[in-house]
């Protein structure tokens, strides 16, 4: 299992969190991996490019954690490895530029040095590995990530964050609702000020599907369904 230090903010990721306090775009365009070695008393903060480049990782998911930092994901896998070019990952570089037209730099960088794991090359079956990464952006205001749309599906961890979250599908929901609403009288739901008519049927979501509301009094429905009679299974 690989076991890397803390990632730490290039000069160049530094100079693009104060660029980016002036109301320019910070984007995050990708992660690349590589098998450089750090030598002796080398500094993280003034490195501008891996020292051993093998891979591209594309941005699989982001989250602005809302305390100066995000997660970015990424979904590792070895399919662009090439053929007998397998490689150990010891440094790992995040990516970003300044507004769409800038150019991606080093913004962050960490080396795991001999703690780390062998990525083998293309031919050679290998389970993809998901990596969070949580790197600072200080007070950036207009952050945002590159996503290779066709590089990109839902994890199992996606999923169960996904569910847990308890605004996740509260468009979803708010469209059903409104083509409940949009189709009411062809569902013969029942509604809230409507007019009824003595043995009008309606159904409800709050009754069993094998149940349903007759109306017994002519009027207009308020906020309940007290002129109905609740019929279920032949009556009650």
């Amino acid at each position: 299992m690989a076991e890397y230090p803390k990632i730490v903010l290039t000069n160049i990721g530094l100079d693009m969190i104060a660029e980016s306090q002036t109301g320019r775009s910070l984007i995050f365009t990708k992660l690349k991996i590589g098998d450089g070695v750090l030598g002796t008393g080398e500094s993280i903060s003034t490195l501008t490019a891996l020292k051993s480049f093998k891979l591209d990782v594309p941005i699989q998911g982001f989250l602005n954690q809302g305390n100066g930092q995000i997660r970015l994901r990424y979904l590792v896998d070895n399919s662009g490895v090439p053929a007998d070019q397998g490689f150990f990952a010891r440094e790992v570089g995040i990516y970003a530029k300044l507004d769409e037209s800038g150019t991606e730099k080093l913004y962050a960088y960490v080396n795991g040095g001999n703690r780390v794991d062998w990525i083998p090359d293309k031919n050679t079956p290998m389970d993809a590995q998901i990596f969070d990464v949580f790197v600072l952006i200080g007070n950036a205001s207009n952050v945002t990530v590159v996503i290779d749309g066709s590089a990109t599906y839902a994890t199992k961890l996606d999923l169960e964050e996904h569910n847990e979250d308890e605004n996740a599908h509260e468009v979803a929901i708010s469209q059903h609702n409104t083509d409940l609403n949009a189709h009411a009288d062809l569902l013969h739901l029942w509604q809230p000020s409507h007019a009824y008519a003595v043995g009008d049927i309606a159904f409800s979501p709050k009754l069993p599907s094998w149940a349903y509301l007759e109306c017994t009094q002519a009027g207009t429905s308020g906020e309940d369904d007290t002129i109905f009679t609740n019929i279920s299974n032949g009556g009650r």
